[in-house]
């Protein structure tokens, strides 16, 4: 009887341990350097989320890579690839991240252009520019890069392939 009622004891003391309620969601604020405003396309696998920045949105958090993709003024267009964390039991994407403008030029198929990442602290793996595909360096992308649709309020991606 002694044992159980240790039992029962320990599981009410166990049971006091701190959890934290599940936040699925984060908010995150782009800011851009270089241009007036940009319209930016922020889409995991699951998620799309479209923004004029510079602004602040909420995001849900994902194991995925979130692609920031923004096209800012004169056609000048920026592609990020943000990558994660696993921190205080969520992941989570940085909450500020700058998008450059000021560094690039409009390059195009024929000069190849490539644009360098920025020196912002963000977790960024791969920047890219709207013609890098004719530009002679390796990257995880496959060029040209595919085109999905989406549709709906949550803007679940559509393949019209």
């Amino acid at each position: 009887m002694k044992i159980l009622s240790f039992f029962i004891c320990s599981l009410f003391l166990l049971s006091a341990c701190e959890t934290r309620p599940l936040n699925t969601s984060q908010s995150m604020t782009i800011d851009i350097v270089g241009a007036d405003e940009a319209y930016c396309i922020l889409s995991t696998k699951y998620n799309r989320y479209q923004v004029y920045a510079p602004d602040t949105l909420k995001i849900e958090r994902s194991i995925e890579d979130l692609k920031v993709d923004c096209t800012g003024s004169a056609s000048r267009r920026r592609v990020l690839t943000l990558e994660p964390t696993f921190d205080q039991l969520y992941y989570r994407y940085p909450e500020h991240v700058t998008v450059d403008f000021s560094t690039m030029n409009n390059g195009n198929r024929y000069n190849g252009y490539r644009a360098e990442p920025s020196q912002f602290d963000t977790m960024v793996k791969e920047v890219v520019t709207e013609d890098s595909f004719s530009a002679p360096v390796e990257t995880k992308q496959t060029y040209p890069v595919p085109r999905t649709y989406t549709m709906g309020r949550k803007s679940y991606p559509v393949s019209l392939d």
